[in-house]
């Protein structure tokens, strides 16, 4: 392998040359089929001379192999030889079955200080956004390595903005079902009428306006993984179908007589109290134990505060390459509290990025970035010029989660009016609400417990 030289590598959607063009002549169209090789792949390379300039290097072969979530190339002036590919291989395997088990890696401390990205482990697929060398952090990726290598839903819990969609594509990506498609969706949009054609698909003519074929969710993600975030704000008919197609293994599109094997693995995610939801009967205890088979609670980022230069390294430099921060600015944003964890970390970030008009982003910055969403935060909880009427309804929402003909009933008021005031504080973000039309609950939000009643 001496003298060979790494021409271009899948990454973030794209290929990235490592070497310019001009120093080789592989055409396009020959760059394109070897990045598409998922094995060991050796080609020897005889271009027509006239397509050579006197100044470029000639590649007598091009070797491509699986790196990471893409594929690597390497050229070199002679074509690669059978016993070679044959050590590639052997090597390749040996890394992946040793690198599987935890036990068979170097401790963390011996990596060097620049190792802070989970991408330096190899058994860990690359991901965007995973990043992190805390201790909270590592056992939530040696988590994810015990978890992956078992088929069993994961039910991950977290803050809003602390990266589960970001861990669940890293259980997918280390898993047995890698090569195999990874489908998103949000709970909280599969609703009404369409909810069983976007689960289960459908045939042509099932409905009006069924002009084609469509798969669902689950046919989409067949041997693969189902990612179902918002886990909390699924809707009594979408539990109910949820806990079938996990009992079965089956679906049958909406129109056909014919059901259809499917093999997912789901991972579900929530910002919600599932358990509490359980117990007050808003949430199936039987599918509540079918989707927590495992359970991975992830760490907001107020208790890794030492991962915040790492993020701030990486967001800016996806967002922003031309700019760096100031050391200040580093301390000023591990002394902030980050109640919107990496989410709002990677929005100061880009917003500092856009006020700043040097290279280097300075502490002040930083903070008048940090104290806009402080200012936008308070004025979102802040329940100014509250009716008496919403102020009392306030008040009786304090014990949990209530229907509307419940509070009129707890309040001598009429069944509308209650239902005028309710909206009005959803509209301003007072109280949050779950279920549909009779089913729909309410309660105070979290934000506005101490700011509500002055």
């Amino acid at each position: 392998m001496v003298g060979a030289r790494v021409l271009l590598h899948y990454e973030g959607g794209g290929y990235r040359a490592l070497e310019h063009q001009r120093h080789h002549t592989l055409g396009t169209w020959t760059i394109r089929c070897l990045v598409r090789e998922r094995e060991i792949t050796a080609r020897r390379v005889r271009p027509r001379p006239e397509f050579w300039r006197p100044e470029q290097r000639r590649p007598g072969g091009v070797l491509s192999f699986p790196l990471g979530d893409g594929t690597a190339c390497l050229a070199r002036g002679r074509a690669f030889r059978a016993e070679e590919v044959e050590a590639v291989r052997v090597v390749l395997g040996f890394l992946r079955e040793r690198l599987a088990e935890p036990d068979g890696v170097a401790p963390r401390e011996s990596l060097p200080a620049s190792a802070g990205a989970i991408e330096s482990r190899p058994a860990l697929r690359p991901v965007q956004g995973i990043v992190g060398n805390s201790a909270p952090w590592r056992q939530v990726m040696s988590d994810v390595w015990r978890v992956a290598r078992g088929d069993v839903p994961v039910l991950l819990l977290g803050e809003t903005g602390t990266g589960k969609e970001v861990v669940a594509r890293a259980i997918h990506l280390t898993s047995g079902r890698a090569q195999r498609p990874f489908v998103a969706a949000s709970c909280a949009t599969l609703r009404g009428d369409t909810l069983l054609s976007e689960l289960f698909g459908h045939v042509r003519g099932a409905f009006s306006g069924a002009v084609r074929n469509h798969k669902g969710l689950f046919e989409r993600a067949h041997r693969g993984t189902l990612f179902l975030d918002e886990l909390g704000e699924a809707s009594p008919e979408l539990q109910v179908a949820l806990l079938r197609v996990l009992q079965d293994g089956v679906v049958r599109p909406v129109g056909s007589v014919a059901s259809r094997d499917v093999s997912v693995r789901v991972v579900a995610a929530t910002n919600r109290d599932l358990e509490a939801a359980r117990r007050d009967g808003r949430f199936r205890e039987d599918l509540y134990h079918r989707l927590a088979a495992v359970t991975l609670r992830l760490p907001p980022l107020r208790e890794r505060l030492e991962d915040v230069p790492l993020l701030a390294s990486h967001l800016l430099a996806r967002h922003a390459p031309e700019r760096a921060l100031h050391p200040e600015a580093l301390a000023a944003l591990v002394a902030y509290d980050w109640p919107g964890n990496v989410r709002e970390l990677e929005n100061i970030l880009r917003a500092a990025a856009l006020l700043c008009d040097d290279t280097e982003i300075p502490a002040a910055t930083i903070r008048q970035a940090i104290d806009g969403r402080r200012e936008a935060r308070r004025r979102a909880v802040r329940p100014t010029h509250l009716a008496p009427r919403a102020q009392a309804l306030l008040t009786t929402m304090r014990t949990g989660w209530w229907s509307a003909a419940e509070l009129a009933d707890r309040m001598g008021l009429a069944h509308r009016t209650v239902n005028r005031e309710l909206n009005a504080l959803a509209d301003r973000g007072l109280i949050e609400m779950t279920g549909e039309a009779k089913a729909r609950r309410y309660r105070r939000q979290h934000g506005a417990r101490s700011e509500g009643l002055r």
